[in-house]
């Protein structure tokens, strides 16, 4: 492109995995400068960048994700000064997190995700601190060494207009000052909290084993909580008289091994059909979870448990769960990010 042409974009993705010119030369040396003036939406895969980069602003610049792959990040600086209303960074590390330390409060912010860290998210504490004024927040879901303990209070504290939670505890059991830390973020409308699970050959296994008293113990006192998500939860066997060899190997939805101490006339001629029991069975059981919320959460409206996804109706005087539909299914994390406040690269087709 020719230096000096002005490009009038408002949405542009640099997506270029498969371009044979130089990343670099593309983004920061052509393209970003044409449409600088006029850029609103930017989903930008940034590769290590040119020594100088030419200054640039970015007045109209609304929306931004920004997926890293090393580098100096110095044009991420100036995409930084822009007055950003959803900023999304993904594959981020400590360098990142001292840029935004650096940048302090942005005004106009409303909605931030920081996704898939390979650095502790109290890199965000200086950041989270300055913008207290956001009202949607998705961190990471596996991040390492995270001490929620002083992330957590932090919201509780001082977000009060924060409606959306995102995050996950790499932990096999959420503590309980994390509970304690939620409970005390009022402003919330709804929660989507991650559980530990791990990835071995392929193999993803849910490591959860959620405590749903102790949730519904501080969560009762989220008056505004309008939608919940468990993901990755896990349960012990429905089959009382089933001792897995190794609980830490031990996966509760492949084994799918039904509970036969209450198995009533109709389901005999099923016990074959053992995947079938164990299916029914484990729809009573989240649907008894999910009517035991509804008692002390009578304003929530949705519920996402063991993979099904149960919303509220009424049955003549009470307010009861049901599944939308009676399979189980599990959520995509691009229907989590727009239902969390940032809609992702798919705006870019329209």
């Amino acid at each position: 492109m020719t230096k000096g042409v002005i490009w009038p974009l408002r949405s542009l993705c640099l997506y270029p995995y498969h371009s044979r010119a130089r990343p670099e030369n593309v983004s920061s040396e052509s393209i970003l400068p044409a449409c600088a003036a006029t850029l609103e939406t930017l989903f930008w895969t940034a590769y290590p960048e040119p020594a100088n980069p030419s200054e640039l602003t970015f007045p109209r610049l609304r929306e931004l994700e920004f997926l890293e792959h090393g580098g100096n990040h110095l044009h991420l600086d100036a995409l930084l000064r822009a007055p950003l209303v959803v900023l999304s960074l993904r594959g981020a590390n400590g360098a990142i997190g001292e840029i935004l330390a650096k940048r302090g409060c942005i005004s106009t912010l409303r909605t931030f995700v920081y996704c898939d860290s390979y650095a502790p998210t109290e890199v965000l504490l200086p950041f989270l601190r300055e913008n207290s004024h956001i009202t949607h927040l998705s961190l990471p879901k596996n991040a390492p060494d995270t001490d929620w303990g002083q992330i957590l209070p932090v919201l509780g504290d001082s977000f009060a207009r924060l409606k959306t939670l995102r995050f996950g505890i790499p932990e096999s059991r959420v503590p309980l000052s994390a509970l304690q830390a939620i409970s005390n973020t009022t402003s919330l409308e709804k929660l989507c909290m991650y559980g530990k699970s791990t990835h071995e050959l392929l193999q993803y296994t849910p490591r959860w084993l959620i405590d749903h008293d102790a949730m519904r113990t501080h969560f009762c006192k989220l008056r505004q909580l309008r939608k919940l998500y468990y993901i990755d939860d896990t349960y012990r066997p429905i089959h009382t008289d089933f001792d897995p060899i190794d609980e830490s190997t031990f996966d509760y939805y492949d084994s799918r091994w039904p509970g036969i101490d209450h198995i009533t006339s109709l389901q005999i001629e099923e016990l074959s059909y053992c995947d079938i029991l164990w299916e029914r069975q484990h729809y009573e059981r989240m649907e008894e979870q999910a009517n035991l919320y509804g008692e002390v959460m009578p304003q929530l409206k949705f519920l996402y448990i063991g993979h099904y996804s149960m919303v509220s109706k009424r049955v003549g005087d009470e307010m009861v769960f049901d599944a939308k539909i009676r399979h189980r299914e599990k959520i995509s994390e691009d229907a989590l990010l727009g239902e969390f406040g940032w809609k992702g690269r798919k705006q870019f087709w329209g």
